[in-house]
């Protein structure tokens, strides 16, 4: 059994890797390691939330019959008929943000993850391998089948 990192493990294909001229099967263990927490951050202040000002009346009315009281909404500063919203915890902003109807997949609000310029790197060579043909894993004979 070889423990590998993620650069390594993007040249898997089958469940198969290749590591130095030797096959192995990929193998998943359970996570057992606690997941760091993100931490929380005192605010968030939101343009993509906002809406423009014609709109203010009905979004607090909104506000107020869903209890969000960690929610506010602060006119821009660069351009006034524009309304921000600003809420006030991570719990908050995931309620309120699913209310929205939207899901935030940015890595700095703890919706998603970032993907390093490295990890991308591998991911790019990885497909275009998968795309020519190339063999992963030369070694691990596979059975041709035709689709019906």
């Amino acid at each position: 059994m070889v423990e590998v990192d993620f650069l390594t493990m993007m040249g898997q294909r089958d469940g198969y890797l290749d590591i130095d001229g030797v096959c192995h099967k990929r193998l998943h263990e359970p996570d057992t390691k606690p997941r760091p927490s993100i931490p929380e951050r005192a605010e968030i202040l939101s343009d993509t939330l906002g809406f423009g000002q014609h709109q203010l009346a009905e979004m607090e009315a909104d506000r107020k019959r869903n209890n969000f009281n960690g929610v506010e909404f602060v006119r821009d500063k660069a351009v006034p008929e524009f309304i921000q919203v600003k809420i006030d915890s991570q719990k908050e902003w995931k309620k309120y943000v699913a209310h929205r109807g939207l899901h935030d997949r940015n890595g700095r609000n703890g919706g998603g993850g970032a993907v390093g310029v490295a990890q991308m790197e591998a991911s790019k060579r990885l497909v275009a391998r998968i795309k020519t043909g190339a063999e992963l894993c030369p070694r691990i004979k596979r059975k041709k089948t035709k689709l019906s």
